[in-house]
């Protein structure tokens, strides 16, 4: 099974009725399958669109005080503008505390859907992925994801109770 497997698509579909989209939303994206994704640790709640004649859209909704959707929509807006391969921002909406972002797929797979890939390989891959961010001057950038700065959000985190305890 990978990611992108239908998981519980009724469960998904439920997910997307109560998030109450607007109704350009709903008629934009009538006719796509909607499938729960069921990796990454976020906390947000992410769909993957799928629909044989129109690209693949992903929606990803979150809420509270740990909401990273409204900073994530600023990232990938920049990294737009940079011509950075990366998701692109169709929409985004907050509708009562829920914030909700609509976003392009990116072509091919996640690392993690990689069953028959060698570690090293993915390794490989990761290395060149970062690379290539890093081939940009950081003093264009207006993130400031520097370890002074995302220590005190990683301990707040913590204390929250949404680091994997395994981790």
């Amino acid at each position: 099974m990978t990611p992108y497997d239908v998981i519980d698509e009724d469960n998904a579909r439920a997910v997307l009725d109560g998030l109450d989209l607007p109704v350009d939303w709903r008629i934009h994206l009538a006719g796509y399958l909607p499938q729960l994704m069921t990796i990454g640790e976020s906390g947000a709640v992410v769909i993957r669109l799928a629909n044989d004649d129109r690209r693949p859209l992903f929606l990803k909704a979150d809420s509270g005080p740990f909401a990273e959707v409204p900073a994530e929509a600023e990232r990938l807006a920049w990294l737009a503008n940079q011509q950075i391969a990366a998701p692109r921002v169709v929409d985004r909406i907050e509708q009562r505390g829920t914030h909700v972002l609509l976003m392009t797929a990116v072509p091919g797979n996640d690392m993690a859907s990689l069953p028959d890939a060698i570690p090293t390989e993915i390794a490989h891959l990761a290395g060149e992925a970062l690379a290539a961010l890093h081939a940009h001057d950081p003093a264009t950038c207006p993130f400031d994801h520097r370890i002074d700065n995302r220590l005190p959000v990683a301990q707040l985190n913590l204390a929250a109770g949404r680091v994997h305890p395994v981790w």
